[in-house]
C-alpha cells in the first residue's frame, strides 16, 4: 500500500524498545482499519492527527508487540 500524499511505501517501524507501528494520511485510515480488521490484526489508532506545512493530516497506528511485523508489512505491501 502506498501513502496516498507522498506516493511511498507504508512503511512498519520496528524499533526493540517500542511496539511496532507506521504512519498513514487520515484519508487512508478507514481502508487500512478495515484491511486490519479483516486480518485480524491488532492495533490501536493514535487519537491525534498531525499536518505539518499545509500537507494533509497523517496519523500513528500502533501494533501489538504479538504481531507478526513482516507477515503484516507484505499484507500492506500486497494492496495496490
Amino acid at each position: 500500500m502506498q501513502d496516498s500524499t507522498t506516493q511511498e511505501r507504508i512503511l512498519i517501524h520496528d524499533y526493540e524498545d517500542s511496539h511496532p507501528y507506521f504512519m498513514v494520511p487520515v484519508s487512508q485510515l478507514t481502508a487500512v482499519k478495515a484491511l486490519l480488521d479483516q486480518n485480524s490484526i491488532s492495533y490501536n489508532v493514535d487519537q491525534d492527527a498531525i499536518s505539518l506545512d499545509d500537507k494533509p493530516a497523517v496519523t500513528v497506528i500502533t501494533l501489538s508487540r504479538s504481531v507478526d511485523v513482516q507477515a503484516t508489512q507484505s499484507l500492506l505491501d500486497s494492496v495496490p
